[in-house]
């Protein structure tokens, strides 16, 4: 329920300034009408220029990944606290889109000087490098890899 809300929520959004104060004003709406639900947000905007601009809320993550050298978390400061927890801190990101942009749940549990070398190989690669030996994932994973 809580995912449908944000999903919902989040279609009017008309600009970057405006993920913010949406994520905001939804985190309360779905703590007071979702029954304790909670979800998790990455928000991206890519400007024809190859501007990129976010904002986040909870235990997903952004990455971008160089073709040389360590990627860089683009969520890393954000606090986890989840949408629906009614005390979310969305976080506002901007940077230029260089190399791979990958976008991925909690569930994508992957070193991250491991990053570059799977992210090469496609996003088959990394769910699969994500995998335990047992062939089982850790938690759900969802991901969008973007060149």
């Amino acid at each position: 329920m809580a995912a449908d809300m944000a999903i919902a929520g989040l279609a009017g959004i008309t600009g970057f300034l405006d993920c913010q104060r949406t994520l905001l004003a939804l985190d309360q709406k779905i703590h007071h009408e979702a029954q304790g639900g909670e979800t998790t947000c990455v928000l991206i905007e890519i400007s024809d220029k190859g501007e990129l601009r976010g904002a986040s809320v909870g235990d997903s993550s952004a990455w971008m990944i160089p073709a040389r050298g360590l990627p860089t978390e683009l969520t890393g400061a954000q606090d986890r606290a989840r949408l629906g927890s009614g005390r979310c801190a969305p976080r506002l990101f901007k940077t230029q889109l260089r190399g791979h942009l990958l976008i991925a749940t909690d569930g994508l549990r992957i070193p991250m000087v491991d990053l570059p070398h799977y992210s090469r190989r496609g996003i088959d690669a990394l769910l699969e490098r994500a995998r335990l030996k047992s062939g089982t994932l850790t938690d759900d994973v969802a991901a969008i890899l973007a060149a």
